[in-house]
């Protein structure tokens, strides 16, 4: 079916090459019929004409071509067609009116170019249309050869491991089915080889393809899948032993392990980003939705913003899960919906829990809200139930040392609302001029006080010991 082709001139940085020609024609139709609103430039605002064309199917013929002059009449929200003029009849149709007038002979010429012009465009695509699918065509020979040579390499295998003798092989040498099971045969999208889909077949015994239950058409022989190991297409489930994409799994990608026998001298420590790349395992998917929703138990994810499981790494998603060899136990709240990795339960910051110092319960930012913490040193609080108690019992934990309380919170940011201890208080030198209120280390790099809006930028420099030179230059 022809589609129709359209060149837009609404853009004012538009430099087309037909751009005055058409500015042109739209002024002398105007001139003549609706003089009031004779456009001087074509803009993006009122003015807004295009060239539009329809190509004969299988030709390089024009069938329709037009100038079409889209406007936005005053008082309307939407832009119209006020004239369509017909290269090819010279007629002029307005669509406001609902009337039809012949061209003005002074835009006869140009008419003419801008027909030359739109049939050198339709060639052009013509040319461009054949050439892609001369190329595709070239292709799919190209692919349907070297499918025929895999092909014939997989009979070459069975008969030399001796799965079947020359006579038989002939049989099968031009089918595209497996000569023990009758099931098509699969080709790997990366090296090519073919074998048999079914992995219990003898067609697949000496090269394994596997495919994607999802999408059928991602297949890789497991050769491919081990050479990729950390950019493997797919991912194999550990518990149905199904075979998905890789954005279909969650992946656990290692805990980070320092290399043995390395100290941590300068130059160490220059290369820590290399020996964070130093992981307990390989990347490894976890189970797969079927499997959860079946009951079997998906592998957390750590709620610290700063685990070595949330940090981008190579095709990870951001928050990638944690496997039970990377983390044994854990910390969740008491309400079941925060969980830490056992590095982070002892992170002193971007843990999303806070554990009393008494009772030593976990209880999350987010929904428990049952005890807080410094937004500076993020030392907690004890729970609501332990500051009930009588702090001067003498409690022991489970070390037989006196329990450690929590640390009263005196101040808030006026930001953020965070709150501060006594010590971090104490200690706190950004505080706004004007209203005097304290801000956390985090709202000090704004630009305005939270509380009062009023400019923090002169104030900071004093606040984190950039003082201005005495004679007032900065």
């Amino acid at each position: 079916m022809p589609t129709w082709t359209t060149i837009s001139f609404d853009n004012p940085g538009n430099e087309h090459p037909m751009l005055t020609k058409v500015l042109q024609v739209l002024q002398v139709v105007y001139r003549n019929l609706d003089p009031d609103n004779e456009p001087k430039v074509i803009d993006d605002v009122k003015y807004r004409p295009v060239l539009s064309f329809q190509v004969r199917q299988g030709t390089s013929e024009l069938s329709i071509a037009k100038i079409y002059a889209r406007e936005r009449l005053s008082g309307a929200s939407q832009v119209v067609t006020h004239f369509a003029i017909d290269l090819f009849t010279r007629q002029i149709y307005d669509g406001v009116e609902d009337c039809h007038y012949d061209a003005p002979e002074e835009i006869t010429p140009v008419l003419g170019e801008l027909l030359e012009y739109l049939e050198g465009e339709g060639r052009k695509r013509k040319q461009f249309e054949d050439n892609r699918k001369r190329e595709e065509a070239m292709a799919a020979q190209k692919k349907a050869e070297e499918r025929k040579q895999q092909v014939q390499a997989f009979f070459a295998r069975l008969l030399e491991h001796g799965l079947m003798n020359a006579s038989d092989i002939e049989k099968y040498r031009h089918s595209d089915v497996c000569p023990f099971c009758a099931f098509s045969l699969v080709q790997c999208n990366s090296c090519g080889v073919v074998s048999c889909q079914r992995s219990m077949c003898d067609g697949s015994k000496f090269a394994s393809v596997v495919r994607c239950l999802s999408h059928p058409e991602e297949q890789y022989c497991r050769k491919c899948l081990d050479e990729q190991a950390l950019y493997a297409p797919l991912g194999q489930c550990p518990e149905c032993h199904l075979w998905l994409c890789w954005d279909d799994l969650n992946w656990c990608c290692g805990r980070p392990q320092d290399i043995p026998g390395v100290e941590e001298t300068d130059s160490a420590r220059a290369t820590r980003s290399e020996r964070y790349l130093v992981r307990q395992h390989p990347p490894r998917p976890g189970p797969c939705s079927e499997c959860v929703d079946g009951g079997i138990a998906a592998w957390p994810r750590c709620g610290n913003k700063f685990c070595w499981s949330r940090q981008k790494f190579l095709r990870h998603k951001y928050g990638a899960v944690i496997c039970p060899d990377c983390c044994l136990n854990g910390l969740r709240c008491v309400c079941m919906r925060s969980w830490t990795c056992d590095d982070c339960s002892s992170a002193p910051f971007g843990a999303p829990l806070d554990r009393c110092p008494r009772c030593r319960s976990a209880y999350c930012h987010l929904y428990c809200k049952y005890s807080d913490h410094c937004v500076t040193c993020q030392k907690p609080t004890l729970c609501n139930d332990c500051q009930e108690e009588d702090t001067d019992a003498d409690m022991l934990n489970e070390d037989g040392q006196l329990l450690t309380e929590g640390v009263e919170l005196v101040a808030s940011c006026v930001d953020c609302r965070g709150k501060f201890c006594n010590s971090c208080n104490a200690n706190v030198n950004a505080k706004c001029e004007r209203c005097q209120g304290v801000l956390c280390n985090r709202c000090a790099g704004f630009d305005v006080c939270g509380s009062c809006r009023a400019p923090l930028s002169e104030q900071w420099r004093r606040a984190w010991g950039m003082h201005q030179p005495s004679d007032g230059s900065v």
